[in-house]
């Protein structure tokens, strides 16, 4: 079991769960990246329409850092982005 991150501490999941959790928070960050683009927005630009850091952006994008929930939505707000919910 690997420790995992979450924004109340720390919590345990087995390393297979944790590969998967890591490979949708990084397609989610090449989707973030792919939308940023279309709507015509830079790393900065979105990152100052957020309030947040550039590097912030960078790293969500990457998937190196998942965003918060509130962080999402207000992306997916700023983006003009439809989500569709759909299981495995």
């Amino acid at each position: 079991m690997a420790r995992y991150k979450t924004e109340r501490g720390y919590t345990l999941v087995p390393s297979t769960e944790r590969a998967y959790i890591k490979r949708q928070i990084k397609k989610l960050g090449v989707e973030i990246q792919l939308k940023r683009k279309q709507a015509g927005y830079t790393q900065e630009s979105l990152a100052e329409a957020l309030n947040v850091s550039t590097v912030g952006v960078r790293h969500i994008e990457r998937g190196v850092r998942a965003p918060s929930l509130q962080m999402l939505l207000r992306i997916i707000r700023k983006l003009n982005i439809d989500i569709i919910l759909k299981s495995k």
